[in-house]
């Protein structure tokens, strides 16, 4: 999971216009959430269908992490 946020984040950030500091200013709260926002939806596919709830997913990681 980690590899996948790693490369999609990677990809998020060569897309943006660092040199436009109003847009930059916009994106802040974007690129903040980005993140949190895409492990948690990559998590809620390891949970049981009726159980994607997103706050279960946070236990989830931390299990799949151990048992690397």
């Amino acid at each position: 999971m980690i590899e996948v946020i790693s490369e999609k984040y990677y990809k998020f950030l060569m897309l943006l216009p660092f040199e436009d500091g109003i847009y930059m200013l916009g994106m802040k709260e974007a690129k903040a959430k980005y993140i949190a926002n895409l492990n948690i939806d990559l998590a809620k596919r390891y949970l049981e269908k009726g159980n994607r709830d997103r706050r279960n997913t946070s236990d989830l990681i931390h299990y799949l992490n151990l048992t690397k």
